[in-house]
């Protein structure tokens, strides 16, 4: 499910904007040089003296534990977002193979989780991510023919009327991150787009980066990977310096998390934990215990990781090295809706057990 963008180099002039570190977010319409000796005292860097070579397996603990997840019947499409009372999906056009889509994706909106229906109008982008930040939906991805190459964002209050935001995407973006209270958007060819109210955007670029596909906030930096085996980051979101210059990292799409004290780095068999300023790398299972997605976490401020193995268990954790089932996953009873104790779970609408706490 891990998807892999293809490799394109943009020429571009560089100009370096300085702006102050209290900045919350901060962008620039400008192609920013990564610094390689720029001193922080964020994240450090991931190199042969900070990364363990170990690479032994993470622990986990499968032992049942009786509780049950219900997964409410797959919505209509694969991104979804829950807010202001609904659940928002977007439905990708059918097309014929190879064929580009003409028109955008389709909304569908539901009360309880379980009946959708369409809304009148389509919106005006191919979607990459769908979040709910701050009282909007915000959707950011490609734009439709003619402008199926640029960057383009979207926001609804309720599913059903959408603005367009910004436009002017160099490239089509690929994910949205609400972050330190703003908006930090990833593209394609190293494109990343940012905003403080969701409504005036700017973009900069690192033109070495074919693709970016995740961003996240820890120690006071912006983190930002992708391919490439590309890690980097930023405490004002313009002065950016790479965290992998000696390539250790492994190949491939990647994702991050954090809590209070620990930041994760998953790649498709790797997982990368820091914590005490310090790298350790760790295998990732391969057999029933492998993970079927994205580690993840239930709300923002959550000290938990979680994620689902190929069993349908749900797995948390605190540090990344030690799992344990927390519930299994089961298809929900027919007559069950989610006018309450529903959450968005790996683009899946789950139903917790009336006891379920964080």
């Amino acid at each position: 499910m891990l998807k892999v963008r293809a490799l394109m180099h943009i020429n571009a002039f560089i100009i370096l904007l300085i702006i102050s570190l209290n900045a919350a977010i901060v962008g620039c319409a400008s192609n920013p040089k990564p610094l390689s000796g720029f001193e922080s005292n964020g994240v450090s860097a991931i190199s042969k003296n900070t990364l363990s070579d170990a690479g032994e397996p993470i622990n986990i603990d499968t032992r049942p534990t009786g509780v049950v997840w219900q997964l409410m019947p797959e919505a209509p499409g694969g991104l979804i977002a829950q807010g202001n009372g609904l659940f928002v999906s977007l439905v990708k056009p059918v097309t014929s193979p190879k064929v580009i889509a003409e028109v955008g994706y389709q909304p569908y909106i539901s009360t309880n989780g379980r009946d959708w229906a369409p809304t009148p109008s389509r919106i005006p982008t191919s979607g990459r991510s769908l979040i709910f930040a701050n009282g909007w939906f915000y959707n950011a991805g490609e734009g439709v023919p003619p402008h199926n190459f640029l960057g383009v964002i979207v926001r609804s209050k309720d599913g059903v009327n959408w603005e367009k935001v910004y436009s002017r995407g160099s490239n089509p973006f690929t994910n949205i991150r609400y972050l330190n209270g703003g908006f930090v958007v990833t593209g394609q060819y190293g494109v990343v787009a940012t905003s403080r109210d969701g409504k005036h955007w700017q973009q900069q670029q690192i033109k070495t980066v074919p693709a970016f596909y995740d961003a996240d906030y820890f120690e006071g930096e912006y983190l930002l990977t992708g391919d490439a085996m590309a890690l980097y980051a930023s405490n004002d979101l313009a002065n950016w310096r790479s965290l992998s210059t000696e390539n250790l990292l492994s190949a491939g799409p990647r994702n991050l998390q954090h809590n209070s004290d620990t930041l994760l780095l998953q790649a498709a068999d790797y997982l990368y934990i820091y914590r005490d300023k310090k790298w350790l790398l760790k295998k990732l299972p391969k057999d029933d215990n492998e993970f079927d997605y994205y580690i993840s976490k239930l709300s923002p401020l959550s000290e938990d990781f979680m994620v689902t193995n190929k069993n349908k268990q749900v797995l948390k954790s605190r540090d990344g090295i030690n799992w344990k089932v927390v519930s299994q996953l089961r298809p929900a009873d027919l007559n069950n809706t989610c006018e309450s104790r529903c959450i968005v779970y790996d683009y899946q609408i789950v139903k917790l057990p009336e006891d379920a706490t964080e």
